[in-house]
Order: C-alpha cells, then structure tokens, then sequence
C-alpha cells in the first residue's frame, strides 16, 4: 500500500491538471456497455476506480424487482445500470446538472428511472428501500462548490454523519447501505460513524487496482 500512496503522490500532479482540462467539455464516453454524455462538471464513471468497482458489482447483482436509491448519481451510470438487472430505482444528486444528464442518460440506454435534486435525503418521499448506493465523498474538507460535494465530506467527515442517521427511515426492513470505499479514506472513522448509528459493516466485494484498492463495503443493522 505505500509503494501505491507514492506512485499516487507522484502522479497527481502530472494526471490532476490534465483530468480536469480534459472534463472542461462536455464528452460521451462508453463505460460498462453503457452510452454516457458527460457534462462539464459531472462526475466521470470512467476516469475513477470508485464508479467502476460499484458497477462491476451491482452488474452481477439479482436485484429483480428490488427498490433502489442511488445517492450521488453523477451521470447516471450506477443507476441505469441497476435499472438494467431489473431494479425499480430512484436516485438523486445535489448537482441538478448531473440530475438532468441521468435522466437523458437512461432514455439514452433504453431504461427507465427516477431522478431528483436533493441533498442527501432532503426532497426524497419514497421509504422501504432495499438497497441504498453511494459512492460517496471521503476527503475531509468542506466543499466550498457544487462539484467539490463529489469529493470532500466535511472536515469532520459530516456527510458521513448525516448519511447513517438519516438513512434508516428510508431502508427496508432488512434494507443495507452499499457503499463504495478506498484503502485512501479513513475506514476506521466511517465505521465508527456507522456503529454509533447502530449499523453493523461487511467487505463484500474488493477490487485492487494499480493505484488503491476498492472495496463495496455493506452497512446493515441487526434484526
């Protein structure tokens, strides 16, 4: 893991400059099997390990008939794809852009879903999920614009907070939180933040990738 923190801090500032030039325009890119139009300010499935760990994931999934709410949609692509394996999905985002690009995203692929603007669960009515998908911010800073809300989860990791204690009048009775986390973010503290919640966690699925390792990390409460 350290020779990966260091290949990491040797390559940001070559690869940092160049994504965000890069996400200047808008792009359509193929990601998973999937058409996708990015925008300028969303979030690209395919320039993150995160985005496609979740998708490999929740591509091998039976998700038939189960109700799903993505928080954070971005594009779109975690969502149409869940919508795909025959899940009846709602998801959100605070960036009305990346709301309006999985709505064009999913006619763009033949599937049907639910998109709002909210933060977090501000704004949405529907209850007993079976599934809650996130892959969340990590970094501990406050986000100071719309698109920072992608990756900086407060200083205290705050978002974390609110997540775990909102989220369970939303759930299904044996409903969980799936979400997609790195060997970079602070584990022990979310976890920490998830039990004093009542939340109970388990590796999943782990993907190694050149510079991190993702895992989809399940948070349930016990019966």
């Amino acid at each position: 893991m350290k020779n990966k923190r260091s290949l990491k801090k040797i390559l940001a500032p070559i690869l940092v400059p160049a994504t965000k030039k890069y996400l200047q325009q808008e792009r359509r890119t193929h990601f998973l099997g999937l058409t996708l139009l990015i925008p300028s300010g969303i979030f690209h499935p395919a320039f993150f390990f995160s985005t496609k760990t979740m998708g490999k994931f929740i591509s091998r999934q039976h998700i038939v008939n189960q109700k799903i709410l993505e928080i954070g949609c971005g594009s779109g692509a975690i969502s149409i794809l869940a919508a795909k394996k025959g899940g009846s999905v709602f998801c959100s985002d605070i960036n009305q852009a990346a709301v309006e690009a999985t709505l064009y995203n999913a006619g763009l692929n033949g599937v049907s879903l639910q998109a709002m603007r909210a933060d977090l669960f501000d704004s949405i009515h529907e209850v007993g999920f079976d599934l809650i998908l996130n892959n969340p911010p990590y970094y501990p800073k406050d986000p100071v614009s719309i698109e920072e809300h992608a990756f900086y989860a407060g200083k205290d990791l705050s978002y974390f907070n609110r997540l775990f204690r909102d989220s369970k009048k939303y759930l299904a009775k044996n409903g969980m939180i799936l979400l997609v986390l790195t060997d970079d973010c602070d584990l022990e503290k979310i976890h920490s933040i998830a039990s004093g919640e009542g939340f109970v966690n388990e590796v999943v699925y782990t993907r190694p990738t050149l510079l991190e390792k993702t895992y989809i990390i399940a948070y349930k409460t016990p019966i």
